[in-house]
Parts: C-alpha cells; sequence; structure tokens
C-alpha cells in the first residue's frame, strides 16, 4: 500500500532528502494539472506502483510531462516486463528492489546531487 512510499521518504529523509509524497489512487483520470505544477516546480518525479511499468501510473506521467514540454525527470518503480513467482508480498517486492531501502539507493543513483544540497526535493507519487 501507501506505506512503501511513506517508508521510503522517511528513509529518503534521513538521507537528507524531502520527498513530497502525492497519493494518486487511480490511474484514469490523471490530474494533468496538479502534475504539470508539480513536474515544473519540482522537476524531478519518482512514481511507485505494484503494477506494471509498461503503460502504468509512470507511463501515464511521462506522457502528461511530454505532451505538456516540461523539462523534469522521471524515476519509474514498477514491476519489470517479466514473470514473476508467486510468493509473500514483502518477498516479491525485496526480488523486485521495490522495497525502500532499494527504492531510496535508486533515487540517489539517478539523483546523486540531492545529497549534496539541504533540503533538496524530490518529488514521488504514490499509487500502490
Amino acid at each position: 500500500g501507501l506505506a512503501l512510499a511513506k517508508d521510503t521518504a522517511a528513509l529518503l529523509l534521513e538521507n537528507g532528502i524531502q520527498a513530497e509524497l502525492i497519493n494518486s489512487r487511480f490511474l484514469k483520470p490523471l490530474d494533468e494539472t496538479m502534475i504539470y505544477d508539480l513536474a515544473a516546480r519540482i522537476g524531478r518525479i519518482v512514481t511507485i506502483e505494484d503494477n506494471s511499468m509498461i503503460g502504468g501510473f509512470g507511463s501515464g506521467v511521462l506522457e502528461i510531462i511530454n505532451d505538456g514540454q516540461i523539462q523534469a525527470e522521471v524515476l519509474r518503480v514498477a514491476v519489470a516486463d517479466e514473470f514473476v513467482g508467486h510468493g509473500k508480498v514483502e518477498q516479491l517486492f525485496d526480488y523486485l528492489n521495490m522495497d525502500p531501502g532499494s527504492i531510496r539507493e535508486a533515487v540517489i543513483h539517478r539523483w546523486p546531487d540531492l545529497l549534496n544540497h539541504h533540503g533538496g526535493e524530490c518529488l514521488k507519487f504514490g499509487q500502490i
């Protein structure tokens, strides 16, 4: 659930990275105005979803940003286009690098400069 995004935001804060958490509960319709505003204001978005990366929430955010010609970077965290076996959700998320620690590392790897700035912002959309 949304707990994954909250836990990840808490880990990022331990590294001095402030995350603005948006709970976008539904894929459709996406709030284009909000996405335009936040992408233009912050310029970095992380989407988290427990669905396929292809054609999912993150893809919709990318389309809106592209269509609006907004300069923003997007990191999508979702299930890759591969077969995933059955198991406990926590184990599967660990396997898919979708646990809070792995997501924090992905954010830092993508934007290492966030570690150098106190009060730096990273926008996160959570849809889980």
